[in-house]
């Protein structure tokens, strides 16, 4: 279980950096002209996250001792980031990414017990 976690997390992390390229390189992210500074600290809080979730991933699957707290910490991140992120499109009526947001925070929560359980039982 310990591995499957650890690929979630790595999958989200890449999932996040790849949506941030794809959206700046073709340029849809508006809020850079109408909110410059809102929108860079989000991406910055957003790639510091990602990177966190894959660097946990990978210490995990690696067996390295530090491994399963930065996992945490990583998955920690996650929840914030979606939780925050839902926000944006509540505000813009925006259903679909919502629920997308909702079955996700139900899977990074299973994620984080299944971890925790992990941590615990050692």
């Amino acid at each position: 279980m310990n591995d499957l976690v650890a690929l979630f997390s790595i999958a989200v992390g890449i999932g996040v950096l790849g949506m941030w390229t794809v959206s700046l390189v073709r340029h849809q992210v508006p809020e850079l002209a109408t909110k410059p500074w809102e929108i860079r600290t989000h991406i910055t809080a957003e790639t510091i996250m990602a990177v966190t979730a894959v660097a946990g991933g990978v210490s995990t699957l690696l067996d390295l001792p530090q491994g399963p707290a930065i996992l945490m910490f990583g998955l920690g991140m996650i929840v914030y980031s979606i939780i925050n992120s839902s926000g944006y499109y509540l505000q813009r009526r925006q259903p679909v990414p919502v629920v997308m947001f909702a079955v996700l925070l139900a899977l990074v929560v299973l994620a984080a017990a299944a971890e925790l359980g992990a941590i615990i039982g050692e």
